[in-house]
């Protein structure tokens, strides 16, 4: 076995089976790991107050690249859990997808 299928095998086994919760993705129930983004200079769920009182939304998750038909495009639109987002990164690391998504709220 490779240090890559060992890898593979334990984001399945560990990380989907004890961290992973179901959220609505494009309107089917997914499993996902919410992404912890501090290492990123980024944060989950963050609300931070922009320009005239605009704020905006962040969530960023991991998806197995399975659960969707590819790695979505930078700019388009995503839903999650019934509310629309734009994707602002999407990345490709060590066999999972990384989505980080953002909308604005007035």
């Amino acid at each position: 076995m490779t240090f890559q299928e060992i890898i593979e095998e334990d984001i399945e086994d560990v990380f989907f089976s004890d961290f992973a919760e179901t959220h609505n993705v494009d309107g089917t129930d997914k499993t996902v790991l919410i992404g912890n983004l501090e290492n990123r200079d980024r944060e989950t769920h963050r609300i931070t107050e922009q320009v005239r009182g605009v704020y905006v939304k962040e969530i960023g998750f991991y998806i197995k690249p399975s659960d969707l038909e590819a790695l979505p495009i930078v700019g388009r639109k995503m839903k999650f859990d019934g509310q629309t987002y734009l994707v602002q990164d999407a990345v490709n690391e060590n066999g999972l997808y990384f989505i980080r998504l953002g909308g604005a709220r007035h």
